[in-house]
């Protein structure tokens, strides 16, 4: 079983049973020189979101409506990860699982109520005082501009 690493900022939430994700190896356009051409190192990992035992539905259906997720939704729920940065399979399946974990952490952290703000510092009247005070300025402008008798 793979369990996400906790951290301070961080608790892991979720575990994910290995038998619930698929890993395909094909080989890699990546580094690795030679070996590439001989090596399966290219990992696809595939994660069946809605058979999976290990989310609650109200997870899964958070989960498959998550913006940063909607590229990575195939079909019917299955979340599809590609890796191949690394040399090696092994790390190339830590990776995925890595970024399968963290996607999945960011889609159920829960999400912050907007709290309005006040209005801004450099505005001491409510906007409609403020529109009316410029307009009152503007017009003192105007009188005393035409009382001095200069024109543009």
């Amino acid at each position: 079983m793979h369990v996400p690493q906790a951290t301070k900022s961080q608790p892991s939430v979720i575990r994910i049973p290995d038998d619930e994700m698929t890993f395909t190896c094909t080989a890699s356009g990546g580094p690795g020189g030679q070996n590439v051409n001989k090596r399966h190192t290219r990992v696809r990992l595939s994660f069946d979101v809605l058979q999976s035992s290990s989310l609650n539905l109200e997870q899964k259906t958070q989960i498959l409506r998550h913006p940063k997720l909607q590229h990575l939704v195939h079909g019917d729920g299955i979340i599809s990860i590609v890796t191949q940065s690394h040399r090696t399979q092994g790390q190339n399946k830590e990776a995925a699982v890595e970024q399968l974990h963290a996607l999945l952490h960011e889609a159920l952290k829960p999400t912050k109520e907007r709290i309005p703000g006040g209005r801004p510092p450099g505005l001491k009247f409510p906007p409609s005082e403020h529109r009316k005070r410029q307009q009152r300025r503007a017009e003192a402008a105007e009188r005393d501009r035409l009382r001095d008798g200069d024109s543009y």
